[in-house]
């Protein structure tokens, strides 16, 4: 008769209890834990610092590395994609007031019908350039994880809406007043919501059939794809050069605080009308 081997015997329910597995097991600490179990990376020297930071300290402390940063690429990587959105959005808000105008019978040469024209374009940029450093710039410059996809989308949606849908909804209300004071039209009197939201549907009915639409809505969304990953390339070399390099991180914050830009800065905090918002913030 042959004998079975113990190794092969089934072991006992006794040896198999939960609680004496989790009695009996050697206890993990809390940051390996949760290396563990999220499988991240351990973080650097320099993340370790840089994340005791809060949230907006670390948006200007990184804003300020950019702009002293010494190597070509990885700044203008950095830094045009945040000049050209903006002016994007101020050439495609211009493009879009231009039939808004005509619906309300404005004539588009009169110099005084320019103006609104700037206005809206102008309007546009900077509700572009202040959306993007909220939702946007505040991710990438900042510890927080960063999903390529994500961030690529949100920038997208945020460009189109402040390029093609602010300008094509809010312009109308202007134009309507314009008419109204120059006697160009009678615009009905909105009594209500919905005669609110009617003038805008219908002063930006002729936007949705320019012949530049389908142009203006692939630029802004090829723009914005490339900018989300430009700058997503320039922050996976600079962080890891800030890594590698602790002292170069301390000499371009020395350097930063010498600039023009922090002088002037540094004036403008000191007026007595605008020190009282500092203080406020």
């Amino acid at each position: 008769m042959i004998e079975t081997s113990t190794s092969n015997q089934r072991p006992s329910r006794r040896s198999m209890d939960p609680v004496d597995l989790w009695v009996n097991a050697t206890p993990t600490p809390a940051a390996d834990q949760e290396q563990y179990t999220s499988g991240a990376q351990p973080k650097s020297a320099f993340w370790r610092s840089f994340s005791q930071l809060s949230p907006t300290d670390q948006t200007e402390t990184m804003r300020k590395i950019v702009l002293q940063w010494p190597y070509a690429k990885e700044y203008y990587a950095a830094v045009l994609p945040r000049v050209i959105m903006p002016g994007m959005t101020f050439v495609s808000a211009a493009l879009i007031a231009r039939p808004v105008i005509k619906t309300f019978l404005l004539p588009i040469a009169s110099r005084a019908n320019r103006a609104p024209i700037l206005v809206a374009a102008t309007t546009a940029s900077m509700a572009q350039y202040a959306m993007d450093s909220f939702f946007v710039q505040r991710v990438l410059d900042t510890d927080q994880s960063v999903c390529a996809q994500c961030l690529t989308l949100r920038r997208v949606a945020l460009t189109v809406a402040a390029g093609i849908f602010l300008p094509a909804f809010s312009f109308p209300y202007l134009c309507a007043y314009l008419a109204e004071r120059g006697q160009q039209m009678k615009v009905p009197v909105l009594k209500s919501s919905s005669d609110l939201l009617a003038l805008g549907i219908i002063g930006s009915k002729d936007v949705w059939r320019m012949r530049l639409m389908a142009p203006l809505l692939a630029a802004h969304i090829l723009i914005g794809t490339a900018a989300t990953y430009s700058q997503l390339w320039a922050r996976d070399r600079i962080i890891p050069t800030l890594e590698d390099d602790p002292e170069l991180f301390r000499t371009l914050l020395v350097k930063s605080e010498e600039s023009p830009i922090a002088s002037l800065e540094k004036y403008v905090g000191s007026l007595p009308l605008l020190r009282w918002f500092t203080d406020k913030k």
